[in-house]
């Protein structure tokens, strides 16, 4: 699903991870100061560095 364009099926844990994130996490990462923004800043930090890994990108 990572190489379409436009749309395509997802794996039943990647629509359970977005509503997981829409659920408890949805906020602007690296714009504030409270729990829930540090929350979805580390979240989207920690999946930047397991991509970046996965292609074999540096993760910084």
């Amino acid at each position: 699903y990572l190489d379409n364009a436009a749309t395509s099926q997802k794996p039943q844990s990647v629509l359970d991870a977005l509503a997981a994130y829409y659920e408890d996490d949805n906020a602007n990462v690296h714009r504030g100061i409270h729990e829930l923004s540090r929350r979805a800043t580390t979240a989207f930090e920690g999946a930047r560095v397991k991509l970046a890994k996965f292609i074999g990108a540096p993760d910084s």
